[in-house]
């Protein structure tokens, strides 16, 4: 009987250790040490580390996770004996930005000799301050903004447990001319504060990218933490014209200096608006196009132009009224010209008649007043290397032929010149070289007696004379 039951005992025994030895071969002990601390401090604990297996074996310590706090362990791999136990020693810090609450972090024993073998449990810690929560609300910035000025609403909030206080915040950018400090004093829990409410300003050459913004909040002085938010600038074209106009005579000239101030490549057209009807007055020397205007009764000029960033182009164009008024001159002289010949009473013309081996040359007077003209000397030149030719009309010979200077002087007088009547006079001319290219024939000229005495010129127009004159030996000889 005595013996029976040690016997039933040590069966009782293995009957119930079998199933803890199925459900885990090992097991993790944890003997807590100091694990009620502030969020600097570090909790410590006591393992034991026990092996229900048949033989001895190594096991390796860490946590299940490395996503919170730091577990470091005295000894991370452990011998540990067939149905023996080791203790092990461990300390764990909670990450900086904890918070007050109460954790419990999974640690793992897994056996070399086999990973599939492992067992686990968990350190309790209880963490009684933090940190002050002071962070941005990010949603309160742009995450994308072009060059330029961007409305802002920056927030801060606390988002710890408690109440904090001697609070400041720094907010730096390299899109900041200068760091913005924030002196935010005491928050309350959950608090939530605008501290910038104003504009983004961005220069407009600023290069298209990725920029950080970065808060980093300070208490009493000391660091507290630090959050980074990227936020984009977008390429954007941008052009400064700066347009200067300089006044002249019924003119204005305007030079438009054109510069690429944005961060992009840019190709567009300079415009400048004109009423329609200036539109032919408008002058430059750079390629332009002249379109309708938006408003009614204009027209813009066009000029196009392509920049890289920070390249700059010149449009000068000019609005000259000088045409017109040379248009004007020019009418006013031909018109005073045509009255002034109606007036004449006498009038000379001269012309080239026909191209033969020599040219005929027709020169008609004609009284065109009311009263006869007596007296009249028409007189007409002929400069070397021209010659003259003995056709003359017969009713109209030369009074006298002289040369002078290289030039033949040819006179005809006329007693007589009745009122509607025209004498016309004709000689041919020929030419002792050959002539290379047109030249002009002076005027003829009428010379008469006035009422007075006095002495009254006519002249008549000037002709071409072409280059084909073929050379003629003849020529008569002048009169003394």
């Amino acid at each position: 009987m005595r013996l029976l039951l040690p016997v039933l005992a040590i069966f009782l025994l293995a009957i119930f250790s079998f199933p803890a030895y199925a459900a885990s071969p090992i097991e993790i002990q944890v003997d807590p040490i100091d694990n009620v601390i502030d969020w600097n401090s570090t909790a410590t604990f006591n393992l034991v580390v026990r092996n229900f297996q048949s033989n001895g074996d190594f096991f390796r310590l860490r946590p299940a996770t490395f996503e919170w706090g730091q577990i470091v362990f005295d000894e991370p791999v452990v011998m540990v004996p067939a149905n023996g136990f080791e203790q092990v020693s461990a300390r764990l810090a909670p990450p900086r930005d904890v918070r007050i609450n109460s954790y419990a972090v999974e640690i793992l024993a897994i056996a070399e000799s086999n990973p599939e073998i492992r067992g686990s449990n968990f350190l309790k810690v209880v963490v009684t301050s933090e940190l002050p929560k002071i962070e941005p609300d990010w949603n309160s910035l742009p995450k994308s903004v072009d060059p330029g000025s961007t409305p802002v609403n920056f927030i801060i909030k606390n988002t710890g447990s408690t109440a904090v206080s001697n609070i400041v915040a720094k907010l730096e950018s390299p899109l900041l001319a200068q760091p913005m400090q924030f002196d935010l004093g005491t928050m309350a829990k959950g608090e939530a504060r605008v501290v910038w409410d104003g504009s983004l300003d961005i220069p407009s050459n600023t290069a298209s990218g990725v920029y950080d913004f970065t808060l980093t909040a300070y208490q009493s002085g000391k660091f507290v933490n630090s959050y980074a938010q990227p936020v984009e600038v977008s390429p954007k074209a941008s052009v400064k014209i700066d347009l200067t106009e300089e006044a002249g005579f019924l003119s204005k000239t305007y030079t438009a200096a054109i510069t690429n101030v944005g961060n992009t490549y840019t190709s567009d057209y300079f415009s400048a608006s004109t009423p329609s009807w200036q539109r032919l007055f408008v002058y430059s020397k750079n390629n332009f196009d002249m379109v309708t205007g938006a408003v009614a009764g204009t027209v813009d000029a066009k000029w196009p132009y392509s920049l890289n960033i920070g390249e700059q182009a010149t449009v000068v164009y000019k609005i000259s009224f000088i045409p017109i008024l040379a248009l004007l001159l020019a009418l006013l002289v031909i018109g005073y010209s045509l009255a002034w010949y109606l007036k004449q009473d006498l009038s000379i013309t001269k012309e080239i008649t026909n191209e033969n081996k020599a040219l005929k040359i027709k020169i008609t007077v004609k009284n065109g007043s009311q009263r006869p003209r007596h007296n009249v000397i028409v007189e007409d030149f002929l400069h070397t290397p021209l010659k003259l030719t003995r056709e003359f009309a017969h009713n109209a010979v030369p009074k006298a032929i002289k040369k002078s200077g290289g030039a033949v002087r040819i006179v005809w007088r006329f007693d007589t010149v009745w009122p509607g009547e025209e004498k016309t006079i004709t000689y041919g001319i020929s030419s002792a070289l050959p002539l290379v290219g047109g030249f002009l024939l002076p005027s003829a000229k009428i010379r008469t007696k006035t009422a007075d005495n006095g002495v009254r010129v006519y002249l008549s127009n000037q002709v071409s004379v072409p280059s084909r004159i073929q050379v003629i030996e003849d020529e008569p000889k002048p009169s003394e």
